[in-house]
């Protein structure tokens, strides 16, 4: 780059060095205005978040209580479903088809269907 005759070299610096800092300037503010829309994305998930553990939480304690509420029922149902699905294991695939039998006939008999 030539020097136009009549410029000192310290205003042609001068003038080169307030360019850069303009321009840096701006790069500046571009990126602390991205950083910035970064953070509140990033807040605003992390309270979605927080609100989704809170209403799981809520749903898992009226789950649990609503599963305390009829324990006893609950376990005899649970133990009469191991020890038919386990008699129809052991048993072989005759008594599996009359296990599956006998529920169904249950089933259509019973109050309420159909």
């Amino acid at each position: 780059m030539t020097r136009p005759t009549g410029t000192p070299l310290r205003d042609l610096l001068r003038g080169m060095l307030a360019g850069l800092v303009s321009q840096m300037g701006q790069q500046a503010e571009r990126v602390q205005q991205t950083a910035s829309w970064l953070w509140r994305g990033s807040v605003q998930r992390l309270g979605q978040f927080v609100h989704l553990l809170s209403y799981c939480g809520q749903a898992a304690r009226a789950g649990l209580a609503l599963v305390w509420q009829y324990r006893r029922s609950g376990l005899l149902t649970v133990a009469g479903g191991v020890a038919t699905g386990l008699t129809g294991y052991l048993g072989g695939p005759l008594v599996s088809t009359v296990l599956c039998g006998l529920a169904g006939a249950g089933l259509t008999l019973s109050p309420g269907t159909g």
